[in-house]
């Protein structure tokens, strides 16, 4: 794709914008979920009138594409196997605490 002058002045000065403005992540390691919590940090994120986000597009080199989705895929499994460890401790509590009123 080739640009006129007037779009590639146009996109120097918005790199040159989202340089300045810090929203720029290196994840040259790749993505990780510290990665991942720092480009969250850094982008402005409005909220709708219910309070719900409108979260924004995030834009990644094609090559990191693959990365970015593996790395979610990680983070989300993290996340179930946590929720699901919390719930199997809260239900032995609960179960314990049962069986001692009980007795």
């Amino acid at each position: 794709m080739w640009l006129t002058r007037s779009e590639d002045r146009c996109t120097k000065l918005s790199l040159m914008q989202l340089t300045r403005s810090e929203n720029v992540v290196k994840a040259s390691q790749g993505f990780t979920l510290a990665v991942i919590f720092e480009m969250l940090e850094k982008i402005d994120i409005p909220f709708d009138q219910d309070g719900n986000p409108e979260l924004p597009e995030i834009h990644i080199h094609p090559e990191s594409a693959e990365t970015l989705k593996e790395a979610l895929i990680i983070v989300t499994k993290t996340i179930q196997n946590f929720v699901v460890a919390i719930n199997e401790i809260l239900l032995g509590k609960k179960g314990a605490m049962a069986c001692s009123r009980g007795s």
